[in-house]
């Protein structure tokens, strides 16, 4: 049987803009034409190119499973992908294909799913919009220039160009990447319903807020430096043809002068030279000393410390982590834990820095069980700055197929849900600014409705 689609986002944006009644006899209006053309689609149902008709979408699996029975399909986490055979696009006629239709395509789920991927992407090209400019377009204002879109945090919404059944798109190939690539960050999806998803940058001042919280007091005393970090200095340096953005490693001492990290899991020859052009544009942009702490993991024993090049000299601390057990510091660190001993910044440095540490376990394992130690820790502010710095540590010291081993342990960890559920309380502030109805601030932002209701009501009263 042939469906004819009804537009959701239309009729809402119709409703909008023209009323109830308005809205009600364009529905009306639609499934007139689907009756009257029913008995037309017939000679439009060309099976020889089915392959080239079939799209994909997806459904949520627990609330469709009596409907999943004889529909093809694929479970994708909470939700399920079904196929659609296009019979006219242009129209909206489709059928979902079940079994018995699949078998008589002579098409496997998999010959289903390769070919929706291609037709889906072809027939739908995915949209991904500004969040304050998908609200413009979707009339929560006619005035774009109402926006002040300089104090939003980057928020996207990513669907196709129908805004209908565009969630999947997130299933197109490379287009999640080439966006990361863009917009040069990791990506957080936070799904919102079928048809588009919300698409945020990774929380990276979340992250370095927790990690400086952490580096600050007398934490740099486990290099032997007997100074205190006061602040985290933003500084970028641009000059000619060189960029470098120092945010994540660089910080303010209590004397004025500035401390430098780099964290290195490799030795090569022009790594000092970097360090040293790094350091040369910060000290002339800032007018600031700096002292450059290079911290190589343990698979490194020795590295240049200094160059000299006539009339330039440079040095660097270096700070092997070969030269510290990290089976004995962890066991120490848990016979602690176990008495419920307070962690003194010391041993929460060691925590963070085990994984790159000597041991005979491997460096996955080393990093799931400094992870399973965080949990351990009784002092919540202590637990997100170690699970900070451990998803630094992951980032920037396991290769890929290592990261893919931990990547669920350290998605599960409390400060990633924490930087989740800011994106979600950011977003749902921000379509209270533009009076979004209650309905569809929790369907975006998959907030409890208590906490959509105690926000709004913070909000009203500000």
């Amino acid at each position: 049987m042939a469906l004819n689609r009804i537009n959701v986002h239309i009729l809402y944006n119709n409703y909008i803009k023209h009323g109830l009644i308005e809205t009600l006899k364009v529905s009306e209006q639609s499934l007139q034409d689907t009756l009257k053309n029913a008995s037309k689609m017939q000679p439009l149902i060309d099976v020889e190119n089915a392959v080239n008709q079939i799209v994909f979408s997806f459904i949520h699996y627990e609330q469709n499973k009596e409907l999943l029975k004889n529909a093809v399909h694929r479970k994708w986490h909470d939700l399920a992908i079904v196929y659609n055979w296009f019979i006219d696009k242009e129209a909206g006629y489709y059928t979902q294909i079940i079994d018995d239709s699949a078998e008589k395509l002579g098409l496997s789920e998999e010959d289903l799913f390769l070919a929706a991927a291609r037709n889906t992407m072809r027939l739908f090209p995915p949209k991904v919009e500004n969040l304050s400019n998908y609200i413009v377009s979707h009339n929560i204002s006619d005035e774009p220039d109402v926006f002040d879109q300089s104090d939003l945090n980057p928020m996207y919404i990513i669907t196709n160009e129908e805004c209908s059944n565009g969630a999947i798109v997130v299933l197109y190939e490379n287009l999640l990447h080439e966006l990361a690539e863009k917009l040069e960050s990791d990506l957080y999806l936070l799904p919102s319903s079928v048809n588009e998803m919300n698409l945020a940058k990774n929380t990276e001042d979340i992250i370095m807020k927790n990690v400086f919280d952490l580096l600050k007091g007398d934490a740099l005393k486990f290099f032997g430096i007997d100074k205190k970090i006061v602040a985290r200095a933003r500084t970028e340096v641009n000059f000619v043809e060189l960029k470098t953005n120092f945010d994540d490693n660089v910080y303010l001492l209590e004397d004025g002068t500035l401390i430098h990290f780099e964290f290195q899991t490799t030795n090569k020859k022009d790594d000092i030279y970097r360090f040293m052009v790094s350091d040369a544009f910060l000290a002339f942009k800032e007018r600031k000393s700096v002292r450059t702490i290079v911290i190589y993991s343990s698979d490194i024993v020795n590295a240049p410390s200094n160059l000299d090049l006539g009339s330039i000299t440079y040095k660097i601390d270096t700070f092997y982590m070969v030269a510290f057990d990290g089976d004995v510091i962890y066991n120490n660190i848990v016979e602690k834990v176990s008495r419920h001993e307070k962690l003194t910044k010391q041993d929460l440095m060691s925590i963070v820095l085990l994984p790159i540490m000597r041991s005979k376990d491997d460096k996955v394992t080393r990093i799931k069980n400094c992870i399973e130690l965080s949990k351990r820790i009784e002092d919540t502010s202590d637990l997100s700055q170690i699970q900070a710095m451990l998803y630094l540590m992951a980032e920037k010291f396991v290769n890929e197929t290592e990261r893919e081993k931990v990547k669920e342990m350290i998605t599960m960890m409390p400060i990633m849900e924490m930087i989740r559920n800011d994106d979600r309380i950011a977003l749902a502030k921000r379509m209270m600014k533009y009076n979004e109805p209650l309905f569809k601030i929790i369907e975006y932002t998959q907030l409890d409705e208590s906490v959509v209701k105690q926000l709004q009501q913070e909000f009203e009263s500000e």
